[in-house]
């Protein structure tokens, strides 16, 4: 017996993990919408479609442009 209510508590917790995982990502969908709006357009950091490697490539492009007298 003991074997089921350990079965029925794991079966719980991960359930628990789904659905707040499910919370998690629509909370995110919706601040997404009203946040990026906002969002310069030269800010990579956590935006969705934009990565590390692309700020690094326009920064590369950024300084390459400048003369040096």
């Amino acid at each position: 017996m003991a074997g089921h209510r350990r079965a029925a508590l794991v079966d719980a917790r991960w359930m628990a993990c789904v659905e707040e995982k499910i919370v998690q990502r629509a909370v995110v969908m919706i601040l997404q919408r009203i946040y990026e709006v906002d969002f310069s357009d030269a800010s990579y950091g956590f935006r969705p479609g934009r990565s590390c490697h692309q700020a690094l490539s326009v920064l590369g492009q950024m300084i390459s442009s400048v003369r040096l007298s």
